[in-house]
Order: structure tokens, then C-alpha cells, then sequence
């Protein structure tokens, strides 16, 4: 009896050890909230017991049974899994790493905020992209996100159909959102790029923006959700496909000083860094007028098109674009940049334009209008089939500093009449006036 008594009493003192081994040596708890432990050396939160009446929660430090405190490293795979509590969630910045799958099936996530996109700042593959930290598993109230992470592989992902709205709050002194971070994440409307304070675990969106020097390729590709966004200042380039196919941008792109315009769909700053919008990048959006900062020089191949104009040709819907406004520093308007753009009426170039590339304007049939500011202070190369086609181009401003001008360039252009051409054209190609209806004659040809 005695060896019986001794038996049960040494497991009751086995099992209270390893209660408190497991709630207190390692760093978790068994209270509601967050459960941390460190794991070699790094306090990494491996899981969540929801908390009465909260539905908001910061992810930044970590108190241990001694009080101190320590800054959180890492969150662990499905440490969230099957939440249903929480709707918005803020991660600071000490997180650099978060594994598959770590918010997997949170059917009533709204918002979230994190210091990166996938598993870490410079994932690769697949685990670079936005549904890293959702998941592969399908689930009730979650939608399929396959998303691309090159032109011939891609992840399927399942993300919560009440997500809309995602911030993106990385500190570094230069921060670059990867190729193909949000591409075919459909029912995303608003993207920001803000610093967010985080004290005594309360989160507070500050007006401050991240670094971001770049938006990569295909970054919000077939983001048709996506109904509004501001370019953060810092950006100096704008990847191929950025923002091909964001149906759901079809108000204005304009620029603000200070306050963002309301009226505007995508907003760019007044100090905008803006140097380059690369191929592609505005291909099949709704944009209506367009307003583009100073410091930009070049706009990519079919940057503002309808249709592609390569391999198998895709058409993207009618352009809604009517006016283009363009700074006095762009230098380069590459071909088709603006192909197909049926509504576009007038267009006025800067002073520094070398380019404008073959059918850059090309069946934009309701343009009227071309102008150049003041003299060109360089010499110009009009590309072949240019302005092919546009067939109310009525007054074109043939600058002194225009050099060449190609092969059928204002082709098909019915009512554009007997231009006077500078004494600077050195070379005019084939067909370059051909079925102009109204000229009769051209000067200085």
C-alpha cells in the first residue's frame, strides 16, 4: 500500500514539473493571448489563445515571468490557425521571418499590417509571395489565390475572403517590394506603405512612408480588386506588368501635395522620386487622365495600352484614358506606350523629349492635339506609325529639333493639314504622310 501511495504521489510530481517546464522554460504560457516561446535564441510566437473582446492584436514584445521584456522575432507556422477572432492584426518590425501558413484559415481576418511580403524580406520562389503566410489548405471562407512566382511557375494559396485591405510597414533604409508579391490576390482594394508605432502593444498607423525604391514586375498583376492607391514617394520604378490588369483603377492618376486627393485613383506625391514606368505596367487598367511627376524620363513599351503588340495579341477592353499630361523630363516614350488609346484627346510633351517610339500613339483615333513645350532641347526621333492612324489629328506642333521621322509616322492621320516641317528633319521615312486626306502639300519635305 505504502509502495502505491509513494508510486502516485512521484507521477503527480513528474506531471506538475512538466507543466512547469512546459508553461514557463520555454517562454509559453497557458493564459489567452499570444504563445511564445524562445527557440534558439529568437522569442518566436507559436501559437494564439483568443482573448475575450479582442478582435485587434499587435504582434511586437513579448514579458516574461521575470518582466523583462523582449522584442518578438518570429512567428511560426500556423500559429494562427483557425482563428476566428481577430480581425485586424499589426506585426512590427523586429519579425523577419513568418512561416507557411502562419495565418492559415482566419475567416474573419479585415487587415493586416507586416513588415514584409512571404516568409521573409529575400524569400525566393514561392514563399516570396503574399499567400506564403495564408497557406495551401482549402477551407470554408477562403478564396484560391494561385499565384505566379515566374513567368512558368506558380503556388496555390487560400486566403480569407473578408481580407481587403493589407499595409506593408518595413523600417529599412531601402525597401524593395519583390516581383510578383501581390499578383492575383483578387479581392485586395487597398495596398499602403506606412510605418506603423507600436507601444505597449497598441498599433498606430503613422503618416510616415516606407523606403520602397521599387514596385517589382508583376507585383499587383490581376489585382482586380484593387480600387485605389498611393505610389510612396521614394518609389524610382515602376516593373513590367506592375499593375497590368487592375480593372478596378478607373478614376484619375494624379499628383498631390500633402493631402491625398480623393478624387484621385492612384495618387503620386508632389516630390515623387519617379524615374522610370517600365513595359506593360498600366496594360488593361481603367485609368481616365493621367498626370505624371517631374523626374520621370521614360514610359515603358505598352506602359498605358489596350492591346498588346507581341506574340499572341490580347486586347484589354477600351482605354477610358482622354488626357495625358506629361512632365517637362521625359525623355523617352517607348513604343506603343500609349497604343490603342481610343479616347485619348490631347497630348503635350516636354522640352526634353529624344523619343517617341514606333507607334507610340498608334489608333489613338480621338486624339486632335499634339504639342511641345517650348524649344526642344534635343533632337527628336519620331518613331515609324507613330501617330498611324489617328484619325482626327488635326494640329500637330512640328518643333524645330525634330530630327526624324519615320516610316508611315502619320500614315492614315485624315485630318492633319499641310504640316510645315523644321529645318532640323534630316530624315522622313516611307509612307510617312500616306493617306492624309487633307494634305496636299508638305513644306520642307
Amino acid at each position: 500500500m505504502k509502495k502505491l501511495a509513494y508510486l502516485i504521489l512521484t507521477l503527480i510530481c513528474i506531471c506538475s514539473f512538466s507543466l512547469f517546464l512546459g508553461a514557463c522554460g520555454d517562454g509559453s504560457n497557458s493564459t489567452p493571448g499570444l504563445k511564445v516561446r524562445n527557440i534558439d535564441g529568437i522569442y518566436t510566437v507559436v501559437g494564439y489563445e483568443a482573448e475575450e473582446g479582442v478582435s485587434e492584436l499587435a504582434i511586437s514584445t513579448y514579458t516574461a515571468t521575470d518582466g523583462t521584456v523582449y522584442e518578438i522575432g518570429a512567428i511560426k507556422s500556423s500559429a494562427f490557425k483557425g482563428n476566428t477572432t481577430l480581425k485586424k492584426i499589426f506585426v512590427a518590425d523586429s519579425v523577419t521571418e513568418i512561416g507557411a501558413g502562419a495565418f492559415a484559415e482566419m475567416t474573419n481576418l479585415e487587415y493586416i499590417s507586416l513588415p514584409f511580403v512571404g516568409r521573409y524580406q529575400t524569400a525566393y520562389d514561392g514563399e516570396r509571395l503574399f499567400g506564403y503566410v495564408f497557406g495551401k489548405t482549402a477551407y470554408k471562407g477562403g478564396y484560391l489565390a494561385t499565384q505566379d512566382y515566374n513567368t512558368a511557375n506558380n503556388e496555390p494559396y487560400y486566403l480569407p475572403e473578408t481580407l481587403t485591405a493589407v499595409n506593408i510597414s518595413n523600417s529599412a533604409e531601402e525597401f524593395k517590394l519583390l516581383n510578383y508579391a501581390f499578383n492575383n490576390v483578387i479581392r485586395l482594394e487597398s495596398i499602403t506603405f506606412n510605418k506603423v508605432s507600436i507601444t505597449n502593444n497598441q498599433a498606430t498607423i503613422t503618416n510616415e512612408i516606407t523606403n520602397v525604391v521599387s514596385i517589382g514586375d508583376s507585383a499587383f498583376k490581376n489585382c482586380y480588386g484593387l480600387a485605389s492607391f498611393t505610389l510612396p514617394s521614394t518609389v524610382e520604378t515602376i516593373g513590367e506588368e506592375a499593375f497590368i490588369m487592375c480593372s478596378n483603377l478607373n478614376g484619375t492618376m494624379g499628383i498631390v501635395n500633402g493631402e491625398t486627393n480623393a478624387t484621385d485613383d492612384f495618387v503620386i506625391s508632389q516630390n515623387s522620386q519617379l524615374k522610370e514606368i517600365k513595359k506593360k505596367a498600366f496594360l488593361g487598367t481603367n485609368l481616365t487622365a493621367i498626370t505624371l511627376p517631374q523626374g520621370l524620363t521614360t514610359i515603358g513599351e505598352m506602359a498605358f495600352a489596350t492591346e498588346t503588340k507581341e506574340g499572341a495579341i490580347t486586347t484589354y477592353g477600351e482605354s477610358k484614358i482622354t488626357k495625358v499630361f506629361l512632365p517637362a523630363t521625359i525623355e523617352v516614350i517607348d513604343s506603343y506606350a500609349f497604343y490603342l488609346c481610343t479616347n485619348l484627346l490631347e497630348i503635350k510633351i516636354g522640352a526634353n523629349i529624344k523619343s517617341i517610339g514606333v507607334g507610340a500613339f498608334e489608333a489613338c483615333e480621338r486624339l486632335q492635339t499634339v504639342s511641345f513645350d517650348t524649344t526642344l532641347a534635343n533632337g527628336v526621333s519620331i518613331g515609324a506609325w507613330a501617330f498611324y492612324s489617328c484619325q482626327n489629328l488635326s494640329s500637330f506642333d512640328f518643333k524645330e529639333g525634330i530630327i526624324d521621322i519615320g516610316a508611315d509616322a502619320f500614315s492614315g492621320c485624315l485630318k492633319l493639314e499641310n504640316p510645315v516641317l523644321p529645318s532640323t528633319v534630316e530624315y522622313v521615312g516611307d509612307r510617312a504622310f500616306a493617306n492624309c486626306a487633307s494634305i496636299t502639300n508638305v513644306d520642307n519635305l
